[in-house]
């Protein structure tokens, strides 16, 4: 294309020499003839040239020794509209104009703000032809509104747009070609041809009018080439009820130069770019493509900039300079969000208010709402030291119980308030659904990594409903993700890791219908002890009748449905609670005068001597709950902002706690006590810390963790051994050790067995501690009395039940009656020997 074609003052006037004019049109307008529109829009870029934020802006290391390599420039919206007003809207309609002279102008800014070598490059033209080589890509940041992806219909084809949403699907990198030269076989002259978004396009004819040969042949050492690869969107979860139940939308976005890799599956990304269309049968690459389909298009964006959320798989991309547009952005607070935190903070009982906002529509399980705070809040995620992995900062969390107990509902409502939150159903997911799946790319054909929930919820909170549902093979997939906090792939020659940083809150139903307190919790959901150990908190919920408890939670029930309830204070949830919070003030003070009591704030042992199942219980006439969003944002800034430590006399209280734990199952067969304990008392003590927006952990901090662990099975259930339930809520937060470790009554006469022990369980230690009888007296034979005393050694064993253990063990042939009342202990090594061997 000729220079003198163009008008004069043109786009690319001003540059020092004319091939150097005409490189910089042809590099980002080829095949374009300059016009009106191109001066006027260029004309007005200049301004922007020529400010100081556009200087500031340029890559060092760009104007130190120039790149022959790909080179990002960011430009921000408020800098540029500053500068040029008319920008304003002028970028979102014709974004083909103003894109590719927004490269120029950067480009031409580069060359002429570095008019000498640096340092270490003597030869001046050099670097001017390495500069003149690299491909400058003006990213345009802060674009706004961002669009929600339904509005991303077709009357937004070729304009600018912002979308959001979480990336599911990552393809692999592959080289797209920009343009290829063809040389003439008859002539030898050579033309080039631009391919429009990666279309292969060949000449006819040759381009010489003397020649107009047909045999053409590639030059494939002279194509440009640039990295491209593809990503997968799906939006976001909407508030909007009139969207739920709708598949999640998706949209593929394709990335170029430098955007590629800046982002993995499971981050949450803000993409700016052009929308643009293509018909199915190229996006298939003709692959099942039927001849009806032709006209079928399908949208896409085309990426100009990536915005990847701050801490959303941060650690697994690359680091990346300053003038990165795939750089972790972070979350930007309104003044009135701020405002609306600070009021929030100096709330006189604020774990109360935050406990009691979390699902108010279920009436009481305060402590299991308190345990679910702390796993949305999470402890203090520290950097990985070395070759160690980080540390688990997030705490997991199982409810089981009874049907109709409202654990659905929790969940759901936990997932909705939870700054990121994924719920799913256990009978209807899969193992790969949880973690990731590798897909067939149908463009190119290669395998590609999609993400599932756990990566979907990393840094936020995967809620699984019904997960006594799900196979041992799908609870298998959970054990990395929980405790290592990643996944591990190696499907179909891809091995890779990807982040899982999440809190695990599931819920359960009991086999059979109902919790059997004759079996353990392991029992009761016939899941593996590895499983259940990685839950830092288990909550049993149990419906025992309980006259003063099922007469408020009906009062509280008719308040939910009531017509009058709602127009108390407006409707909705706020109306429901506060008229249960009077109905619970009113029949707590009619059945127990501790409730009177309790509200004399001004008692001298008003918070030192109330447990926290007390304290956290709503009393008042009213109770207006946080909303769902404001309650949403409270969290997110605590998440981002807050890093609680912890102080030496909460150190000192939680290695009390735990020495006195490990103290009481020694010599016990229940779960063992390690520091997989001591690490979840450590993460929740500075998620109470956090909820506060506290950067030090008290002692009343670790004290309120302490009530929340007594109430939780944790250390009861994690094994095959189960304790008698007892407690408020079904849990066994009191017990005669003061840590929930007593052993219940017998339960014989309701079919169990001693200790809150399980029948099987029960023989499985009478079978140990008569082989152990058997060593010491070194004769698989023992008497009666001498069985009588190896089962009465056990702890908590019931001497009324020795007869029928031992009639149940020789029934299943684990001991043998012998004449002379002896009995022979099988399972013995002793019981092998010859009997004149034995000693």
């Amino acid at each position: 294309m000729p220079v003198t074609a163009r008008p004069q003052g043109g786009p690319v006037a001003g540059l020092n020499e004319t091939d150097e004019e005409r490189r910089l049109w042809e590099y980002y307008l080829p095949g374009e003839e300059p016009s009106l529109e191109h001066v006027s829009v260029y004309t007005e870029l200049l301004r922007y040239a020529d400010s100081d934020a556009a200087r500031a802006h340029a890559p060092q290391e760009v104007l130190m020794a120039g790149s022959n390599s790909a080179c990002a420039v960011p430009v921000h919206k408020a800098d540029l509209i500053r500068c040029c007003e008319r920008m304003q809207g002028k970028l979102g309609k014709d974004p083909h104009i103003v894109l590719p002279l927004l490269h120029l102008v950067v480009h031409r800014t580069l060359l002429a703000h570095r008019a000498l070598p640096a340092a270490g490059v003597p030869d001046r033209h050099c670097w001017r032809e390495r500069m003149l080589a690299a491909r400058v890509h003006a990213r345009f940041l802060g674009f706004e509104p961002v669009m929600p992806m339904r509005d991303l219909k077709s009357h937004k084809i070729g304009k600018y747009v912002s979308i959001r949403g979480n990336v599911v699907r990552v393809s692999n990198m592959r080289p797209l070609v920009t343009s290829l030269d063809f040389e003439c076989v008859r002539c030898r002259s050579h033309e080039r041809v631009h391919l429009a978004d990666g279309r292969y396009s060949a000449p006819a004819l040759c381009g010489v009018p003397s020649c107009r040969a047909k045999a053409l042949a590639l030059r494939r050492d002279a194509a440009r080439v640039f990295d491209w690869q593809k990503i997968r969107l799906q939006e976001l979860p909407s508030e909007d009820d009139a969207e739920s139940g709708r598949v999640p939308r998706t949209v593929d976005v394709e990335l170029t130069f430098d955007l590629v890799d800046a982002c993995v599956p499971g981050d949450t990304v803000t993409v700016s770019g052009v929308v643009k269309a293509e018909s199915v049968e190229e996006a298939t690459a003709g692959r099942g493509a039927s001849k009806e389909n032709k006209t079928i298009w399908k949208l896409y964006v085309d990426a100009n900039s990536v915005a990847v959320a701050k801490g959303a798989g941060a650690g697994a991309r690359h680091a990346r300079g300053a003038g990165s547009a795939g750089a972790a952005t972070e979350r930007l607070f309104s003044a009135a969000e701020l405002n609306a935190i600070r009021e929030i903070k100096r709330e006189p009982e604020l774990f109360k208010l935050i406990v009691n906002s979390l699902s108010p529509g279920i009436f009481g399980h305060e402590l299991v709402k308190a345990g679910l705070a702390l796993s949305l809040f999470g402890g203090t995620a520290r950097e990985p030291r070395g070759l160690d992995g980080a540390r688990r900062s997030d705490p997991h969390m199982l409810i089981v119980g009874d049907p109709g107990m409202g654990k659905s509902q929790m969940l759901n409502y936990l997932s909705m308030v939870a700054p990121r939150g994924v719920y799913v159903c256990g009978n209807t997911t899969s193992s790969t659904g949880l973690t990731v799946t590798v897909v067939r790319d149908p463009a190119t054909g290669e395998f590609a990594l999609e993400a599932g929930a756990l990566v979907l919820a990393d840094r936020g909170v995967c809620c699984i409903d019904e997960f006594d549902k799900m196979t041992a093979v799908e609870h298998q997939a959970l054990l990395e993700a929980m405790e290592q906090q990643k996944i591990s792939v190696a499907k179909a020659g891809i091995v890779c890791s990807l982040p899982a940083r999440a809190s695990v809150i599931a819920a359960a139903n009991p086999t059979g219908g109902h919790y059997n307190r004759a079996k353990t919790v392991a029992e009761n959901l016939r899941m593996s002890a590895p499983i259940l150990s990685r839950f830092d908190l288990i909550f049993i919920l149990l419906d025992a009748p309980d006259r003063g408890k099922d007469r408020r939670l009906s009062r509280h029930v008719f308040a939910m449905h009531s017509r009058a309830g709602k127009l108390r204070t407006g409707g909705g949830a706020r109306a429901a609670a506060g008229a249960c919070a009077a109905g619970a003030g009113a029949d707590a003070a009619a059945d127990d005068p501790a409730y009177v009591w309790s509200q004399q704030p001004g008692h001298a042992d008003w918070h030192a001597s109330r447990p926290l199942s007390e304290r956290l219980v709503v009393t008042g006439a009213e109770f207006d709950p946080l909303p769902p969003k404001l309650l949403r944002t409270y969290i997110e800034y605590a998440r981002a902002h807050v890093r609680p430590e912890l102080t030496d006399d909460a150190r000192a209280l939680l290695k009390s706690f735990y020495l006195q734990l490990r103290a009481r199952h020694a010599g016990s067969e229940c779960g063992a006590i390690t520091t997989r304990q001591l690490e979840s008392l450590m993460r929740m003590s500075e998620a109470r810390a956090k909820l506060e927006l506290l950067e030090e952990v008290s002692e009343a901090h670790v004290q309120d963790v302490v009530d929340i662990m007594k109430e939780s099975l944790y250390y009861d259930h994690m094994a095959d051994l189960g304790m008698q339930l007892g407690g408020a809520a079904g849990g066994a937060a009191a017990g005669a050790l003061g840590f929930g470790l007593a052993l219940g009554a017998s339960r014989a006469a309701s079919g169990g067995s001693v200790a809150g022990l399980s029948k099987s369980n029960l023989a499985k230690r009478f079978i140990a501690a008569l082989e152990h009888a058997a060593m010491q007296k070194g004769d698989a034979l023992l008497t009666t009395d001498e069985a009588r005393r190896a089962y009465l050694a056990m702890p908590g064993a019931d001497a009324s039940l020795f007869d029928a253990a031992l009639e149940d063990l020789n029934q299943k042939c684990h001991v043998l009656k012998k004449p002379g009342g002896h009995w022979k202990v099988t399972s013995s090594v002793l019981a092998l020997m010859p009997s004149d061997t034995m000693v």
